[in-house]
């Protein structure tokens, strides 16, 4: 099977074919009206669709540096990226047996099947924080908000009132616009390639615990490595002067990504394809 034919069906299979993508919608709308909950005041004008999109990954402070009291878990933002890693969590397990194993040895080259299952990932990603990206702005527009990136010069201060850990800065106009839609985008697709290349040396279940950490490291602390924090816009160095940065978390996710896509590529090329049942159950 050549390499276009492949990457139509891994695409057609990860997003068309993907019962898992109906619970987004729903899930959407929801994080939507608790979003909205944080950020409405009937004192001020009305908010703009930057503000429900900052709030809809605010973030938390990180708990190990919480006072009493102040330490607050952010269950919808974990849930999110949770359940964005559970859609695909299995995808290399299902296509090393059956059919998937068939179009394998059909394929010219083991690279050419191992890109295509990370197009796989990244595309059925994408199509999820396409899904949040769009229920967000038809929430928006039927909430009456303003349609633009701008974000509202009191939500961070209001957001951010009961801490006392973070130093708001300035509010950013639309130039931050970029890098506020682009770090979820970039953290969906990093957890997800971590996630399927580490599942080459263990079971599905395993793979999605270690990526699961990986999540909930980012709201235990602020440190640079806690790469998960990008995905935290209002927490970060676009709105207070002591938050994570952006730009390090984006950068260490592509670097991370590069990791999991030419790393996993090496290891599975050396990977035997004709294993036993029973050790294929010890691998997968």
């Amino acid at each position: 099977m050549n390499a276009y034919k492949l990457i139509c069906h891994d695409i057609r299979q990860g997003v068309l074919q993907n019962k898992r993508l109906l619970i987004i919608p729903f899930f959407s709308l929801f994080a939507c009206f608790s979003a909205n909950l944080y950020i409405y005041d009937a004192e001020s004008s009305a908010p703009t669709f930057a503000d429900l999109w900052v709030a809809l990954f605010q973030g938390c402070l990180p708990i190990m540096k919480a006072n009493d009291g102040q330490a607050v878990i952010p269950f919808f933002w974990l849930a999110m990226f949770l359940l964005a890693a559970f859609t695909i969590f299995d995808t290399l397990h299902d296509e090393l047996s059956g059919f998937g194993l068939q179009l394998l040895t059909r394929t010219n080259a083991r690279s050419i099947w191992w890109f295509s299952k990370c197009i796989r990932i990244v595309a059925a990603l994408m199509s999820i924080y396409l899904i949040v990206f769009v229920t967000s702005l038809l929430f928006a527009l039927v909430s009456g908000y303003e349609m633009t990136m701008q974000v509202s010069s009191s939500l961070p201060e209001r957001l951010l009132a009961a801490t006392e850990y973070y130093q708001i800065g300035d509010v950013p106009g639309t130039e931050a616009a970029p890098l506020l839609l682009l770090a979820p985008l970039i953290l969906f697709c990093t957890l997800g390639l971590l996630q399927m290349a580490i599942s080459l040396f263990c079971k599905p279940v395993c793979s999605y615990i270690i990526t699961a950490i990986c999540v909930i490291v980012g709201t235990l602390t602020d440190s640079t490595a806690a790469f998960s924090r990008c995905g935290m816009l209002l927490t970060s160095t676009i709105f207070t002067t002591n938050g994570y940065s952006l730009r390090n978390g984006m950068i260490i996710c592509l670097i991370l990504m590069i990791i999991a896509v030419l790393g996993g590529m090496f290891c599975f090329q050396r990977r035997d394809l004709f294993l036993t049942k029973e050790d294929s159950s010890m691998i997968l």
